[in-house]
């Protein structure tokens, strides 16, 4: 479409300093094969949507930041998005985990917002290829994990941890900590004013019982895994979203959060309706 008519039909009225509708026109019109560089976004924790990626021009999205985003498109992988400080770290939350694209504010309302992949690929002509990868830890890193453990590491995958331990192991670990509350309530100080430092723990048991706990959030977190019984829906009606009330559990009912006066979701427990990551609250929004 002409520029001022895709304005007009998409409500695209405004220009920023790094994206204009006549770049992200060009990026489309050189890129014919527009299907291959659609992508899922982990736009907000638990909220996937779909963009335009292609990673190689600043049109479409202003801040590409393909140097990283291309090892969650070369194949699969984990990532971790946490932020470098935050205002108040006060029940710091500010971490997810991600099996794709995010953005600026994914996990933290905010912050900007940083992206370790577990993994990284290679390139090929800046083009992305899935083989080759290898873990995204340094060498120091994994030999001292390795010493205070008494295991072996094992360069891809999740180790036995009675023998062997693995990139997805430490990850696990890694994550079950930046979800401990004592952990959080304990170097909250240190949290406000620079990337999370993670304690390395020489305590095989420890290490793999956390590890267990950070499989299970790093599963639920996508939504790979069943938390177990969803909320009940229990009465018919129109389904329509008017605005959201919560009542907690009282005189033997269950927690339920209303959709409108006659329908609800029942079973919701107060913990779950006020689970916040990075200032968002996921089960209200």
């Amino acid at each position: 479409l002409p520029e001022e008519e895709a304005r007009t039909r998409y409500d695209l009225h405004s220009d920023a300093r790094d994206w204009k509708v006549a770049w992200a026109q060009e990026d489309v019109r050189a890129h014919p094969d527009a299907a291959a560089h659609v992508a899922p976004i982990l736009y907000r924790p638990f909220d996937v949507r779909f963009t335009y990626y292609t990673g190689t021009t600043c049109g479409f999205m202003s801040m590409p930041r393909r140097g990283i985003m291309r090892h969650m498109l070369a194949g699969q992988n984990l990532a971790l998005s946490t932020t470098r400080s935050v205002e108040i770290a006060e029940g710091w939350e500010h971490v997810f985990v991600s099996r794709m694209l995010t953005q600026n504010h994914t996990v933290s309302l905010k912050e900007v917002n940083y992206l370790f992949p577990l993994y990284v690929y290679p390139a090929d002509n800046g083009d992305c290829v899935a083989a080759g990868r290898k873990a995204n830890f340094s060498p120091g890193f994994v030999e001292a994990a390795g010493e205070a453990l008494g295991l072996d590491y094992i360069t891809d995958g999740a180790g036995d941890l009675a023998a062997t331990f693995g990139p997805e192991d430490i990850f696990r670990y890694i994550y079950a900590v930046l979800h401990s509350p004592e952990y959080r309530r304990r170097y909250a100080d240190f949290l406000k004013s620079d990337f999370p430092r993670i304690p390395l723990s020489g305590n095989r048991d420890l290490f793999a019982a956390l590890a267990g706990f950070g499989r299970r959030l790093a599963a639920l977190h996508p939504m790979e895994e069943d938390a177990g019984d969803p909320p009940a829906f229990p009465r018919s009606g129109s389904d329509t979203v008017e605005r959201p009330r919560y009542a907690e559990p009282a005189r033997g009912e269950p927690g339920r959060v209303r959709i409108n006066a006659d329908q609800y979701f029942e079973g919701v427990s107060p913990e779950a309706w006020n689970f916040s990551i990075g200032g968002y609250r996921p089960a209200q929004r």
